[in-house]
């Protein structure tokens, strides 16, 4: 098999990396930023907008330029060899995957999104979820035509400064019931929150949900269908940034073993 770029792949690369290059010169600009109110540069964020980054990350199908899995390992193996911590993951990967895949995709919120002008987060874990898709307690209940959402939701990425929040919660069902799924769109502000930093600098918030009113995005199978999507998506770009930082590290390593002397 033939695992070379295209040449239009290859501008993409090389414009990203010098993007990356720039801006996260040395590690001290990973922690800068990470520490920043809304732990990442929100003017970096615009830039890599106008350079078409965040466009790279969603389909043509929806005014994006890419999207594919090939994108997203191109885009997050250089992310992991800068320690970017913009919100390239919560809002450009798991957000922009649901919003994509919904039976009504929200085609004006994913302009919105690549243009810069609008941060949405995915919240889907929860504390006693233990990596299981369909296992959900947030509870969904229609009341006074309104969807009112109660219940918690863990290791919320970028939640504590996103605009909106797109939150699974169960409609019907027991916990772990693949059917009676739903999911909804909520505005930010109507939601508690404690946020915090991660072990490896990205900011992530524990989500506290109190008759917070949400749209309702997708039920049942569909939801279901987008949660798979979503975390498979967010897996590979995990993985594309992990090897970018084994990268890194194998050539710091090679490096040091050719400079070092023996005493």
């Amino acid at each position: 098999m033939d695992f070379s770029l295209s040449e239009e792949r290859k501008m993409l690369q090389e414009t990203i990396a010098r993007f990356f290059e720039n801006h996260y010169d040395n590690i001290n600009k990973h922690h800068i930023n990470g520490n920043l109110p809304n732990g990442f540069d929100n003017s970096l964020w615009q830039e890599s907008a106008d350079l078409g980054i965040i466009s790279a990350l969603v389909s043509p199908n929806f005014g994006g330029l890419g999207g594919t899995g090939e994108d997203i390992s191109i885009v997050f193996e250089l992310i992991g060899k800068s320690l970017c911590v913009e919100p390239f993951l919560s809002t450009a990967v798991l957000s922009n995957t649901v919003l994509t895949s919904i039976p009504n995709p929200k085609s004006n919120l994913i302009s919105k999104i690549i243009e810069g002008n609008l941060l949405i987060s995915f919240a889907h874990s929860e504390m006693n979820s233990r990596y299981e898709e369909s296992h959900i307690e947030t509870k969904a209940e229609f009341k006074n035509d309104k969807w009112l959402i109660n219940g918690d939701k863990s290791f919320v990425l970028n939640g504590d400064s996103s605009d909106q929040v797109i939150v699974t919660a169960r409609i019907e069902g027991n916990v772990n019931d693949r059917n009676g799924i739903g999911i909804f769109l909520l505005d930010n502000k109507e939601i508690n929150k404690r946020s915090y930093n991660t072990i490896d600098g990205y900011r992530a918030a524990e989500l506290k949900f109190d008759n917070s009113s949400g749209e309702l995005l997708a039920r049942d199978h569909h939801a279901l269908k987008c949660i798979i999507k979503a975390n498979s998506s967010g897996a590979l770009a995990l993985s594309a940034e992990a090897l970018g930082i084994m990268q890194i590290c194998f050539d710091m390593t090679l490096d040091y073993l050719k400079t070092r002397k023996q005493f």
